[in-house]
């Protein structure tokens, strides 16, 4: 996209209202979604029996859990075995980088609101020396063309956060005009009085966030019940700001565009029409964390170093099981099933108004005097009673009748949603009539299991997605030392650096201590998730799988141990390293024991 070098203010403000021509609709939509998924009706009431809630958690339990996550670093061509031994190191740090960080939560988060709202997207910054990231909810986010799903593809997009006054000038100290930018801020009504478009207020009074995007006004809470004042517990909570927080929130629109002159993404920050930063030197804000003085720049072609934030956002969008071609924002789940579960809901309702009626039936009173509120109290209570004078009074319970199969129907809608939501008994865990055995069961799972398959593959590219830009993260801004290990007889060793710690004990007797950084992984890595391993539905699969190539010798143990990741998974593999390095130094010493093992059985 051409990027104008004057008046890019107006111009940028333009560009984010053409990303957001839909955000009220899709607010309304997200919200309903939400309710559904929280409560199990439309409105947000808390149903007795809200199955979509169990549908989704389900779901996305099937389509990722980091468990049994494992990365897998590789390299174009294979790379030479110090490269793959490189990899396995810094696979192994990476993935402990970001457990510790809490990237997987915020990467399950976003497969469960994809599945919700049909699309979710995954900020990873770098913050405070270590990976931050952040949900974002798509009606935080906007596009400028929604009929291209692929967010790479996009010209322009934006996202939009909300920050208090203090928060806003510590996130922005480093700018020198920073109180120049607050008073203009102040001066055209930005801050302390709604924004003029109905459709951002709605934005941050109904979606339900976490992290950088609050809203929800104390005393105005939809989780309070109207009729009596309460708290309804039983609905889905939402954060709550006092007023005057709330009227002093300063909101920041993030435009990020594509520039067809450097053919990378430059970064404006907005607070209505006022440009925060990107009027001046048009940048990547987030490949310029790697260069934030221009240094790199300011050098000669030949000394700059490689910036592995090029060409690269912080954002990753997780679309959810139902991508819609041509149309950027998806289909929730909850278009599936989100009939059913009403029409559940009201015939749930009726079974029980009716077996209410059954617990307490209207009366019949006949040939009295006449009845009232006070003889009615009485005659309702246990042991209460009342005299009638007439001989001929008669009170008659009206007892309403129960259909035999009463229950039937709603069964048959529970066995619709589980067919609409494509999950058989046997894939909840469940028996079911006329399997007869193990294999069985195994079969009618996997004839049942290709369609989660395939959409846990869809979550499987964006979860190895956040992996490599996890990675990108670590090269440009992690100088931390990792020691790789070489076994004995390895060649070719270019060593990238002097050993960080010489009288560090080696795994296995004669193994070559090999230090680098992150930095030193060359330019053409990529990520992936090892075996599928982000599902649970391919995990009884796979592990079968690896253990009969380690039978036919096509995988060696400590291959097997890597792929499966079981727990004390490194301790595994060093113990096999030692004996595997101890058994070479036995053979190189007694030869005539490797005929032994080649032939068989020794000859006499």
């Amino acid at each position: 996209m051409y990027i104008p070098r004057t008046k890019i203010a107006p111009w940028a403000a333009q560009l984010i209202a053409e990303c957001t021509p839909d955000l009220e609709e899709r607010i309304q939509r997200g919200a309903l979604y939400r309710n559904l998924y929280l409560t199990g009706d439309e409105n947000g009431n808390p149903a007795t029996y809200p199955k979509t809630f169990e549908y989704i958690e389900s779901l996305a339990s099937i389509y990722f859990s980091p468990v049994e996550l494992n990365y897998l670093i590789k390299f174009h061509g294979g790379g030479n075995p110090t490269q793959r031994t490189m990899g396995r190191s810094a696979a192994a740090e990476l993935h402990a980088y970001m457990a510790d960080a809490s990237v997987y939560r915020a990467e399950l988060q976003c497969v469960k609101w994809s599945l919700v709202k049909g699309k979710c997207l995954l900020k990873l910054n770098w913050e405070d020396g270590g990976f931050a990231p952040y949900v974002v909810q798509p009606e935080f986010f906007g596009v400028l063309r929604p009929d291209i799903n692929d967010l790479h593809r996009q010209p322009a997009f934006v996202h939009t956060t909300y920050y208090t006054p203090g928060e806003f000038q510590s996130a922005f100290r480093h700018l020198p005009d920073l109180g120049k930018i607050m008073k203009e801020i102040s001066k055209r009504g930005m801050r302390g009085r709604p924004d003029e478009r109905p459709d951002r207020a709605n934005a941050l009074k109904q979606i339900v966030l976490g992290g950088l995007n609050p809203f929800q006004q104390a005393g105005n809470s939809p989780a309070m019940a109207s009729s009596r004042g309460i708290v309804n517990w039983l609905g889905g909570p939402q954060a709550t700001w006092d007023p005057k927080i709330l009227a002093t929130l300063v909101r920041l629109d993030e435009l990020w565009v594509k520039d067809s002159r450097t053919d990378d993404w430059a970064t404006f920050q907005m607070v209505g029409d006022v440009m925060v930063t990107g009027g001046e030197v048009i940048r990547n804000n987030f490949a310029d964390m790697f260069d934030p003085d221009n240094q790199m720049r300011r050098l000669p072609d030949a000394f700059r170093k490689f910036n592995p934030l090029s060409g690269m956002h912080p954002f990753v969008a997780f679309s959810g099981a139902t991508e819609l071609e041509g149309y950027f924002w998806g289909r929730s789940e909850a278009c599936n099933i989100g009939v059913l579960q009403m029409q559940i809901n009201a015939r749930l309702n009726g079974i029980m108004r009716l077996l209410r009626r059954q617990e307490n039936p209207p009366k019949l009173y006949t040939g009295g005097t006449a009845i009232n509120q006070q003889k009615y109290s009485a005659g309702d209570k246990p042991g209460g009673w009342f005299v009638d004078p007439s001989p001929n009074a008669k009170q008659q319970n009206l007892y309403p009748e129960l259909p035999e199969a009463i229950w039937e129907s709603l069964h048959e809608e529970e066995r619709m949603f589980d067919e609409m939501g494509g999950r058989p008994p046997v894939l909840k865990g469940r028996g079911e009539s006329g399997v007869r055995s193990q294999g069985h069961a195994e079969t009618l799972s996997s004839n049942a299991s290709p369609r989660f398959k395939n959409n846990a593959l869809d979550f499987e590219r964006s979860v190895a997605e956040v992996g490599f830009l996890a990675l990108a993260l670590l090269r440009a801004m992690d100088n931390r030392t990792i020691v790789a290990w070489l076994k004995p007889d390895t060649q070719n060793i270019v060593a990238q650096m002097p050993p960080d710690d010489p009288t560090l004990e080696a795994p296995a007797a004669g193994m070559k201590q090999f230090p680098f950084k992150f930095w030193h992984l060359p330019e053409n890595v990529k990520v992936t998730v090892q075996s599928h391993s982000s599902s649970p539905i391919f995990l009884a699969e796979y592990r079968a799988l690896i253990f009969d190539l380690v039978k036919i010798g096509a995988m060696t143990p400590a291959e097997a141990v890597e792929a499966i990741n079981p727990p004390d998974g490194e301790d595994l593999v060093q113990s096999i390293e030692e004996r595997e390095v101890q058994k070479a130094a036995f053979l190189q010493q007694h030869p005539e024991a490797l005929k032994v093992l080649e032939g068989g059985k020794k000859k006499h």
